[in-house]
């Protein structure tokens, strides 16, 4: 059986780190960009990122213009296993981490990428996202109906 939930620990602690990378999509704004849903889709991609890889936007280790988005496009797609936070992992899912991977995780980390890109008009909008979320969740639930 492969199951291990993308999502194990979403609240109270990622709320002030999420509200802080919320908060500062509204840099863009200050450049003179027009508000718009790309900064909602953006913050929607670092929350995203933030539970994959349970690291904060304020860690310590986001220093000298490297951000939870950057770091993480520097470990995609071939080291995504080692950026994932480590309370994901459980032995008995070890024979199918290569799958799992592949299947929903690797999906889930170029989701949260593709959200947090630079220019707002090459992000995908709220309703691409869904799909793709609503997309991986019925594979997953058709593959794991019986378990």
């Amino acid at each position: 059986m492969c199951i291990v939930s993308p999502v194990q620990r979403i609240f109270p602690s990622c709320m002030y780190a999420w509200l802080i990378e919320y908060l500062s999509a509204f840099a863009e704004y200050g450049l003179g960009c027009k508000i718009s849903a790309g900064a909602d889709v953006y913050s929607f991609g670092v929350l995203l990122l933030e539970l994959l890889t349970g690291k904060r936007p304020t860690d310590d280790m986001f220093v000298d213009g490297l951000t939870l988005p950057i770091f993480s496009e520097s470990m995609f797609p071939d080291l995504v296993a080692e950026m994932l936070d480590p309370h994901m992992a459980h032995e008995e899912h070890q024979g199918c981490v290569e799958a799992w991977m592949q299947r929903y995780v690797v999906p889930l980390v170029a989701l949260g990428l593709s959200c947090t890109v630079e220019s707002l008009k090459d992000r995908p909008g709220m309703k691409d996202v869904c799909a793709k979320l609503s997309a991986l969740r019925d594979d997953f639930l058709e593959r794991h109906h019986d378990d």
